[in-house]
């Protein structure tokens, strides 16, 4: 019994001296991965906080389980490098007798309360990344599976401007460096290419910035943001060097992810130098399916708020909700490329030149060619816009309750099929503001008008066959209410595809070109016409000629019709229009009455360039050709017949000239 109690103790003083060793060896383990880890740490920061500045940290731990690596209290000091002093002269020029000594800038610090790195980079992986140049034929690398940095703050004392940046909370996951090709560029720019993050998550984010230039009162900015997520971001491969001063406006377009949004984002500023404040807020905006250069799938905005207050503008404006979808301005980018990054270079590098009215068309002819005149410069499936208002200096007011387009549109093509409609308002000012010509001249005009607030309400739709090239407006529709109704249809013959894609390789810019695309003189109108019916537009007119002319409307009304007579003396008889008398009688009958009056044209075979050199450019002959109508309050249509110029033979005028002041 004492040998098996022996025994016993023994085993038991064993497995004790076991665990012991197992324990030290585990702390040990433990301990030589924490080590290494943090070292990893060390030599990361090392190459990222170099020359002057430094980096320092308070305690650190390490979890095996996860292997996640915590450092509190990370204190970075970026100390910028002393300017060269800069020669001038008194005209501003170099000189290489007198130099002026910058301002001193000072150092700043940025505070980070806490650093996770959870299974990251091992030591021997991250010098191996460090000593490369060339990031050719490289395997897949994980850098880290998470990283979380909490709590950054970087108070701002430079020179010119003081303010914070805090940022709560920033998080990456699945940060790696992707298998390379055999071509992979070298160089910063080669990382950055194969550079990858699954999902990048910031939180609540808030920056203010003072100028110090005013000692009283200093102009202020203020921003905040945040959530904002970010999945699966990525750069396209046609970022081509690292060094342009152009990066910011190259990586934006040249990002890619499956989603974006930002939401709760608030910028705000007071500029008491120029008395003007302005704040802008947006409660989220989203874009998924996004492909770097130019694609979005879908793209949505909601809650936009956006003030402006100085001498110049008081405005005010609200959006409800932005949504498009199948956005694509590939093609548009890539033709407007030059000329954007040259204003993006004017704008960074020079934003106190201003920039000239000819750069402008030249950009405006750089988004556009001559296809736009059929189609959008850019691929569209449908675009919605709700609830926007506009309130400008204090009195106008405009305002979009829907608008809604739908294709699909394909750039440079015609659609097939695309409608719109949209209804809003316009409301002119109801108070005077003196110190505004504008909005006294617009308060003026209602107050003469007779009518401040106006509902308007727009539809349009069209039908394209490619394959014939036939093309038509088959509404087309603005109606003001209790003020007019404005429509108009337009039938074309002959647009083919293939003139329309010529038509995409002329810019606005030269529009002449367009003589010398093939197809031009086959594509011909079939029928074009406009009608307006009106409600009040005619009375209301005479009513602003009565006020200006202090004269009771009715007497205006009479006095048109001697203006009518004498219009169609001097300009339909003189053309050669045979049947002047019918036309002034059914206008007359307009005025006396204002219904609806009809403008047309139905030519029968339709009118194209070819019909105009078959006609020998004979004026009568075109006109004549074109089938010219009208019709007044829905009567029968009169057609307008001319003669030619060389039959013409002096005459008395139809309407001699003392009935101009007759009724």
């Amino acid at each position: 019994m004492k040998n098996s109690s022996n025994t016993f103790r023994n085993v038991a003083i064993i497995l004790v001296v076991l665990a012991v060793g197992a324990a030290g060896a585990w702390w040990h383990f433990q301990n030589s991965f924490a080590d290494e880890a943090y070292e990893t740490f060390q030599t990361a920061m090392n190459s990222i906080v170099s020359g002057p500045s430094k980096w320092e940290a308070g305690a650190h731990d390490f979890s095996l389980a996860n292997r996640t690596l915590t450092v509190n209290q990370l204190k970075i000091t970026v100390v910028p490098e002393t300017p060269k002093p800069e020669q001038a002269t008194s005209e501003g020029e170099p000189s290489a007798t007198s130099a002026t000594p910058p301002a001193p800038s000072k150092p700043q610090v940025i505070n980070i309360d806490k650093v996770t790195i959870k299974n990251g980079l091992r030591l021997a992986q991250l010098k191996r990344l460090l000593g490369l140049t060339d990031w050719r034929a490289q395997s897949e690398t994980l850098i880290a599976e998470d990283l979380t940095l909490s709590k950054i703050g970087l108070n701002i004392d430079a020179v010119d401007a003081k303010g914070f940046i805090n940022l709560d909370t920033f998080n990456v996951t699945d940060v790696k460096l992707l298998a390379s090709s055999k071509d992979q560029t070298a160089g910063p720019l080669g990382f950055i290419q194969s550079f990858s993050v699954g999902k990048i998550l910031v939180n609540e984010t808030k920056l203010s910035i003072s100028s110090l230039k005013e000692k009283i009162e200093q102009d202020k900015i203020d921003l905040s943001f945040g959530p904002v997520n970010i999945v699966a971001p990525r750069l396209a491969e046609g970022l081509t060097t690292i060094e342009d001063p152009l990066l910011i406006f190259k990586l934006f377009t040249s990002l890619s992810c499956q989603d974006f949004r930002v939401q709760n984002f608030n910028v705000a500023g007071q500029f008491p130098s120029e008395k003007a404040k302005f704040s802008f807020k947006v409660a989220d905006v989203r874009e998924q399916g996004v492909v770097a250069n130019g694609r979005v799938d879908k793209f949505y905005l909601n809650g936009l708020d956006f003030f402006v207050d100085s001498p110049e503008v008081q405005s005010d404006v609200k959006l409800g909700s932005l949504i498009f979808n199948g956005l694509d301005y590939t093609a548009l980018l890539k033709r407007s490329s030059q000329v954007l990054e040259r204003l993006a270079a004017r704008t960074i590098l020079e934003p106190t030149r201003a920039i000239s009215s000819g750069e402008i068309m030249e950009l405006y002819g750089s988004f556009y060619t001559l296809a736009n005149l059929f189609s959008l410069p850019y691929d569209l499936t449908d675009f919605t816009v709700t609830d926007f208002h506009a309130t400008i200096n204090k009195g106008f007011k405009v305002g979009i309750a829907k608008s809604v387009i739908t294709g699909p549109f394909k750039s440079g093509r015609v659609p097939p099929r695309n409608s719109a409609e949209i209804s809003g308002y316009i409301n002119l000012p109801t108070v005077d503001n003196p110190e505004d010509k504008l909005t006294t001249n617009a308060y003026k005009f209602g107050k003469e008008f007779g009518q401040t607030e106006f509902k308007l309400n727009y539809v349009s739709a069209l039908t394209y066959d490619p394959a014939s090239g036939a093309f038509k407006t088959n509404k087309n529709e603005l109606k003001v209410d209790d003020l007019f109704t404005l429509s108009g249809e337009t039938s074309l013959v002959n647009l083919t595809e293939t003139f329309v894609a010529a038509l995409d390789n002329i810019s606005f810019n030269d529009p002449m070109a367009v003589m010398a695309v093939p197809g031009l003189m086959d594509v011909g109108v079939s029928s074009l016409s406009f009608t307006l019916i009106d409600q009040s537009l005619f009375d209301k007119i005479l009513r602003i000629i009565a006020a200006e002319s202090e004269r009771p409307i009715e007497e205006v009304r009479q006095n048109v019709k001697p203006l009518l007579r004498a219009w169609a003396n001097e300009f339909l008889m003189a053309k050669g229009v045979t049947n002047v008398g019918d036309v002034v009688q059914a206008l007359e009958l307009l005025i006396d009455n204002p219904h609806s009056l009809t403008v047309g044209a139905n030519p029968d075979p339709p009118f194209s360039g070819n019909s105009f050199i078959a006609l020998k450019g004979d004026q009568a002959a075109v006109l004549n050709s074109l089938n010219i109508y009208l019709s007044a309050n829905e009567q029968k249509p009169i057609s307008l017949n001319w003669l030619k110029l060389t039959d013409l033979t002096p005459a008395e005028p139809m309407f001699q000239e003392d009935t101009l002041s007759s009724n």
